[in-house]
């Protein structure tokens, strides 16, 4: 009897026991539960952000090379392309009309031509100048040769010994080893007191020139390389003779300043 009574008070016991432990680990898991749960979901966060992250980075450098490997494909293509020289001049020069009057180009394997033009515009055949045309790329000096025919058009020849001109050529490898021509004017000023008499001729000049045609942008030059002073005029501006000295005089005041100051 004893017995049993020892046996039932130890079940209880263990009812007990496993009741007692069965609140405990509720407790447990409440408190701790929430908290890993959370950690793990910023884990996974993390995880997700970075993988996007990595992948953004991929997109755009295969986007980099896809695009790199076209322009150089395009660029090999288009070195072979035909090219309408006459029509480029057009496009290039605001319209105005050409002729050809030599042609020295090759034909290539596929059927292109490319090479050294002698070309001249419509409106003035006296005026002859290089175009060499290589697929892609061109290049020309009409505006050059266009500048030096008005310059030395000019019908006071000694008016034109007041001003320095540099004319030289550039040979190109890449374009045939043809000679372009390079065409610039300047006048001197060789102090304060020569600027308005020398602004007046140069606009004396550029105003012929423009006169003669009024698509020439080239520049002639105010110049003293004593105290680096250097005022290109355009042959088409739209600045009044007063605006031209006054500039010219106040660029020449900063031109003598900065010298002083070395």
């Amino acid at each position: 009897m004893g017995n049993k009574e020892e046996w039932e008070e130890l079940e209880k016991w263990q009812k007990e026991y496993e009741t007692q432990r069965e609140k405990e680990m509720n407790v447990d898991i409440k408190q701790f539960k929430p908290k890993d749960t959370k950690k793990a979901k910023t884990f996974s966060l993390l995880i997700n952000l970075t993988s996007r992250s990595m992948f953004a980075i991929l997109a755009v450098f295969f986007t980099l090379v896809v695009l790199g490997v076209i322009f150089w494909f395009y660029g090999q293509v288009e070195q072979y392309l035909p090219r309408d020289v006459i029509k480029e001049l057009k496009h290039i020069y605001n319209g105005e009309k050409f002729e050809i009057i030599e042609d020295y180009s090759t034909t290539t394997k596929q059927g292109n031509k490319r090479g050294l033009y002698v070309v001249s515009p419509q409106n003035n055949k006296n005026i002859k100048f290089n175009v060499f045309s290589r697929g892609a790329s061109m290049m020309d000096d009409y505006s050059a040769q266009r500048f030096k025919y008005y310059v030395e058009s000019y019908p006071d020849k000694e008016f034109l010994k007041e001003f320095n001109i540099e004319e030289k050529t550039e040979v190109y490898e890449n374009y045939g080893n043809t000679e372009f021509l390079q065409y610039k004017v300047s006048i001197n000023v060789n102090n304060y007191d020569e600027i308005e008499e020398k602004v007046v001729k140069l606009y004396k000049l550029s105003n012929y020139i423009r006169n003669q045609n009024d698509k020439i942008y080239d520049n002639i030059s105010l110049i003293n390389s004593d105290i680096k002073y250097w005022i290109p005029i355009s042959c088409n501006t739209n600045d009044s003779l007063e605006d031209i000295i006054s500039n010219a005089k106040y660029q020449y005041t900063e031109a003598l300043k900065r010298k002083e100051s070395v």
